[in-house]
C-alpha cells in the first residue's frame, strides 16, 4: 500500500467521515443550550439546510482524519482476520512487516486534522483577523432570551450595540464588566447604531445568584484599524 492508497476514497472512510460532524453536532446540543437556542432561532428550512451543509463540509474537513483511523484500525484488527481466512493447512503464516511510512502518514493525518487541532489553529486565525488586522467595535444582537428586557424596550435583531450608560461596549468582556456593577430592576440607557433605549435590566432565569442579563444574544462586530 502506498500513502495514495491511504486517502484513496472508500466506502468505510466515507462514512467515518461522515459520522465525525455528527456527533460533534449532537455533543454541542447536548452540552450547550445557548447552541441549541441559537439554532432554533432559523426558520425551519434555513435551520436544515444550514445543518446538512455544516454536515457535508465537516465531512470533507474530517475525511483527511478518517482515512487515518481506517488504516490504522485495518492494521490493528483486520491482518489477523485475512490471515485466519487464507491460511492453508501446515503452512506458517509470515508476518508483513510494518509499513512505517503509511503508518506514520495515517497517525499525521489524525494529528493535525482531528477536531481539536482544527479548532485551535481557526482560533488563532480568527485571533489574528479580529484583533490584530481588526479590532472589536460593537455587539450586534442575533436573537433574544426569554425573558428579554432589551427586546421590552423595543430594540430588534441585527443592532449594534455602541455604549451602555456612556460607557463603550465593544466586546462581551466589557459588557459584562459593565453589568456586573448592576443588579435586576436597574435601568441602563442603551445607544445602538439604530437608536436610544431605556431597557430594566432583568434577572437570569438560569442561575440562583443575583445576575442582571439584557436578554440578549450577542455576537461581537468587528472593523477595520
Amino acid at each position: 500500500m502506498s500513502l495514495i492508497d491511504v486517502i484513496r476514497p472508500a466506502k468505510e472512510k466515507i462514512l467515518v467521515a461522515f459520522l465525525i460532524p455528527v456527533i460533534l453536532l449532537a455533543v454541542m446540543l447536548i452540552i450547550n443550550p445557548a447552541y441549541q437556542r441559537m439554532l432554533l432561532l432559523n426558520e425551519p428550512v434555513t435551520l436544515a439546510i444550514g445543518i446538512v451543509l455544516g454536515i457535508l463540509a465537516g465531512t470533507l474537513l474530517y475525511y483527511p482524519m478518517a482515512c487515518g483511523l481506517v488504516y490504522i484500525f485495518g492494521l490493528l484488527y483486520m491482518p489477523e482476520k485475512a490471515e485466519k481466512k487464507h491460511a492453508k493447512p501446515r503452512a506458517k503464516i509470515r508476518k508483513k512487516p510494518h509499513k512505517r511510512k503509511e503508518l506514520a502518514f495515517a497517525i499525521a493525518l489524525i494529528a493535525v486534522f482531528n477536531p481539536l487541532t482544527i479548532s485551535l489553529i481557526s482560533s488563532g486565525l480568527i485571533y489574528v483577523n479580529n484583533y490584530v488586522i481588526n479590532r472589536p467595535c460593537g455587539l450586534e444582537i442575533v436573537g433574544f432570551g426569554d425573558p428579554s428586557p432589551a427586546e421590552e424596550a423595543g430594540m430588534k435583531a441585527w443592532e449594534v450595540i455602541k455604549t451602555i450608560d456612556g460607557s463603550a461596549v465593544d466586546t462581551i468582556q466589557s459588557l459584562s464588566g459593565i453589568l456586573s456593577s448592576k443588579i435586576p430592576g436597574d435601568t441602563v440607557y442603551v445607544v445602538t447604531d439604530m437608536g436610544q433605549y431605556n431597557v430594566t435590566l432583568g434577572q437570569d432565569p438560569d442561575v440562583q445568584a443575583v445576575k442582571p442579563i439584557l436578554g440578549v444574544m450577542l455576537k461581537e462586530v468587528y472593523c477595520s484599524r
